[in-house]
């Protein structure tokens, strides 16, 4: 779950930075090739998509391949092009967790919603992560919060993605089979994002919105700059 975590901040720094520039590349410095963070709680929202419930917790993790994010704006006014690509990226954590997945219209077969609950070893890995499109902003010029006001994606693809949230994870009730899933997961993700385009990425404009409405265009520059290592 760090992983979308760590993606949509990027992604919303990026978005932040681009309102005052007409080319941004990012990340704006070096980005480590291996992290490794502390154990702490696990709470985190994305409506209407995820939520994790506070009580969760994880253990000491370890990312690879953040160094392999970039993403890069033209940007023409307030509508912004860009491409955001991940090259590889793999998340190892034990992890403790209640909440709800909502990854609708992708269809039960695909990825699984519902109520879930889990505590075990968390394994995940992205590889050849390209998306490709456009956003519009709307900058409050009373209280200078920032959100998206219109997101398309033009293109979205990746080589593979695998993930195990292991034994005990279960979704609606029930476990889910790992390999299986793993081994369908590609092939329906590409076909549905392609027929339900404009509903997956309206979801992700408001679960973006949701995180980035309580920062200025100061403040969410500042936190993406935390990022950096010293």
């Amino acid at each position: 779950m760090q992983v979308i975590v760590i993606v949509l901040l990027l992604v919303a720094g990026s978005l932040a930075n681009s309102i005052r520039q007409t080319r941004v590349s990012n990340p704006p410095c070096p980005l480590p090739e291996e992290y490794t963070g502390p154990e702490g709680p696990l709470n985190i929202t994305y409506h209407p998509i995820l939520e994790i419930h506070e009580g969760g917790s994880h253990g000491v993790f370890t990312i690879n391949g953040l160094n392999t994010y970039s993403s890069y704006w033209t940007i023409d006014m307030i509508t912004n092009m860009f491409t955001i690509t991940l090259d590889n990226l793999s998340l190892d954590a034990t992890y403790s967790a209640t909440g709800y997945l909502d990854a609708t219209p992708y269809s039960q077969g695909c990825i699984p919603s519902g109520n879930f609950t889990g505590g075990d070893t968390a394994r995940i890995t992205v590889a050849g992560l390209r998306v490709v499109g456009q956003a519009t902003f709307f900058v409050n010029l009373v209280n200078d919060r920032v959100s998206i006001r219109r997101l398309s994606v033009a293109s979205f693809s990746f080589t593979d993605i695998t993930v195990d949230l292991g034994a005990n994870f279960q979704i609606g009730w029930a476990p889910v089979d790992w390999p299986a899933f793993n081994g369908n997961l590609k092939a329906c993700m590409d076909s549905e994002f392609a027929a339900n385009n404009p509903a997956i990425v309206e979801k992700f404009r408001l679960a973006i919105n949701e995180k980035i409405q309580h920062y200025t265009s100061e403040e969410l520059s500042e936190l993406i700059g935390n990022i950096c290592p010293p």
